[in-house]
């Protein structure tokens, strides 16, 4: 007998910078992936195997992001967790799941961006944007993730230009840095 989750499916941010930031990650993922394709065509280089995994791992998860931008679907995880941790009497240790969470969240960026980092090969400056984009991108994901109250409150609470919010700049910011190292590495390509 199970218990029932309070999620459905739905627009998670219907704002105009919420489909601004959708259709940035849809548009990189693009840049990442037409990268990647430039790389595989290009056999005399050495380290095309390494650039391929780069390209086409980012654009598998900036399309990721740029899907559960919408869907929202972090909250089916966070509510499934709770009915979880309920279910089986865990409800007590809610703040150290949490704690782990967190810490495995923040564990696979540190790979992930060291990942990045070795399969650049040497070629730091060719993906420097790239590597920087992914840590902007990370940081908004672990903050959003941690639910860290003060800071998730103080990201969208600070405003920068207008009404546009810190934790859209931050995160659309992070997707355009990754987007110009893809447009840096498609000219390169193409001469």
């Amino acid at each position: 007998m199970g218990v029932p989750i309070d999620w459905h499916p739905h627009i998670g941010d219907p704002t105009v910078i919420g489909w601004t930031i959708t259709v940035a990650y849809f548009v990189v993922t693009f840049l990442c992936y037409r990268a990647g394709l430039a790389v595989k065509r290009s056999f005399s280089d050495p380290g095309n195997r390494r650039d391929r995994i780069v390209w086409f791992g980012l654009a598998g998860v900036l399309l990721a992001l740029g899907i559960n931008k919408q869907l929202d679907l972090q909250t089916l995880v966070i509510h499934t967790g709770r009915k979880v941790a309920l279910l089986n009497g865990w409800h007590d240790f809610g703040r150290e799941i949490q704690l782990y969470f967190v810490l495995g969240l923040a564990f696979s960026g540190v790979i992930l961006v060291g990942v990045l980092f070795w399969l650049s090969h040497g070629g730091w400056k060719q993906y420097w944007p790239v590597l920087l984009g992914s840590v902007m991108l990370m940081t908004f994901v672990l903050i959003r993730a941690a639910s860290f109250d003060h800071v998730d409150y103080l990201l969208s609470q600070w405003r920068t230009v207008g009404s546009i919010r810190m934790k859209y700049v931050l995160e659309l910011l992070g997707i355009l840095i990754v987007g110009v190292g893809a447009a840096r590495v498609l000219r390169l390509r193409r001469r």
